[in-house]
């Protein structure tokens, strides 16, 4: 935090500290600010300028003053806070006077990658798609703030979310952006919206796959078109195993996983899921696809073996991982509910919280389907799943699906 606390030192006087000059000139602005004295020779060695001590909480505490705060504690406290008004007044400046140069080089100036600046980015993109200009966001999407490298898994999936929920509702033409750096590493593979594999979404992924000579893209692309056409009831052709390596992502492997299981013929399926969980250890990442084919094919063997393989957790998951974990849930009441064990399979109902955004409507048909035959007002239930079932057009989903699902 002291490196902060320099560079917002530098922002307010509007100058580097460079010479014992500059020092002098600092011990003035602290005394007229806050009417206490600080040396030239403890100035020097706070900016480097001299051999460098641990500086003194009194130091600390009058620099942190100066700069609007009630002391270093509280700066260290509140200064998240204040840095990201910050950011926000400047881009929300710019945003209001059309000046979209200034906008995309201040983001693109940005260093900090944190969940305040997430968060404007997320209120910036918002603004954007409201007022049409898809220039300045493709722009954006090129910009290095967007390079998935400076976020974690979870950084990533809450801001494309974010993001993606908006294009979704504004009906955004995806392949606008597809030559940008970063639209497909980030927010095209991590919304991945599968309430639209039959709109726009999906027809972007087909454009992807004919498009890109990129091997991940290729594999999650093609599995996409692959998943789809199962909801659509036609039968699955391909899982792409030549685009699978030793560096593909856990969640897109088990993309390829559940896709390869659909292709096999029933009887072999518990077997080829059986020596991919061998390979792999118990974290949810790798099952995750494989637990949404399972509940789409009423693979309830697959399903039961997941909840043995993966560990049920609740507490201290990343954030990505809350919604993995009610996706598990979801698994666990309908085996419960298999072996006959209804009232557990009510209690575990009621823990279920989070589905990711852009899977919502989709596992909301299998919530549907546990509250009916749980006997959950039952007329109610089959009338929310006709109207999902209607909004999402896969013809799947139809009642004979949800009467005989068990």
């Amino acid at each position: 935090m002291i490196e902060e606390l320099k560079e917002i030192t530098y922002k307010k006087i509007g100058f580097k500290i460079k010479t014992r000059g500059d020092c002098h000139n600092l011990v003035e602005m602290l005394y007229l600010a806050t009417q206490k004295e600080i040396s030239y020779n403890t100035l020097r060695r706070f900016f480097g300028l001299d051999k460098k001590v641990k500086p003194s909480k009194r130091t600390l505490d009058i620099i942190c003053v100066f700069n609007g705060f009630d002391s270093f504690t509280d700066f260290i406290l509140n200064y998240p806070k204040h840095n990201s008004r910050q950011i926000k007044e400047v881009a929300f400046r710019y945003l209001s006077r059309g000046e979209d140069k200034s906008l995309i080089s201040f983001l693109s100036s940005l260093k900090t990658t944190n969940e305040n600046l997430i968060e404007v980015i997320i209120i910036i993109f918002r603004e954007l798609i409201l007022q049409n200009r898809y220039d300045i966001i493709k722009k954006l999407l090129d910009q290095e703030v967007f390079n998935p490298k400076h976020y974690n898994y979870s950084e990533i999936i809450y801001l494309c979310n974010s993001i993606g929920s908006q294009f979704r509702k504004a009906k955004s033409n995806y392949k606008y952006f597809f030559d940008t750096n970063y639209f497909n590493q980030t927010i095209f593979t991590s919304f991945v919206d599968y309430s639209s594999l039959n709109k726009n979404y999906g027809d972007y992924a087909k454009y992807v796959y004919a498009q890109t000579k990129n091997k991940d893209l290729k594999l999650f692309s093609g599995l996409l078109l692959q998943f789809r056409g199962v909801l659509n009831n036609r039968k699955a052709t391909n899982c792409y195993e030549d685009f699978v390596s030793k560096n593909t992502h856990p969640i897109l492997l088990s993309r390829y996983m559940a896709m390869k299981i659909i292709l096999e013929p029933k009887k072999s399926q518990s077997k080829i899921f059986k020596k991919y969980s061998e390979k792999h250890n118990s974290s949810i990442d790798y099952y995750y696809e494989i637990m949404t084919s399972s509940l789409l094919t009423k693979n309830f063997e697959i399903m039961d073996e997941i909840l043995k393989i993966v560990p049920k957790q609740n507490l201290n998951l990343k954030y990505y991982q809350e919604w993995h974990y009610s996706n598990l849930k979801i698994i666990d009441c309908f085996i419960k509910l298999k072996k006959g064990d209804k009232e557990n399979s009510l209690k575990q109902l009621d823990l279920i919280s989070k589905l990711r955004y852009s899977y919502d409507e989709f596992y909301e048909v299998f919530l549907c389907i546990i509250r009916y035959h749980l006997n959950i007002n039952k007329k109610l239930q089959l009338s929310n799943y006709n109207e999902l079932s209607k909004k999402l057009n896969y013809p799947i989903f139809n009642e004979s699906f949800l009467i005989n699902y068990f």
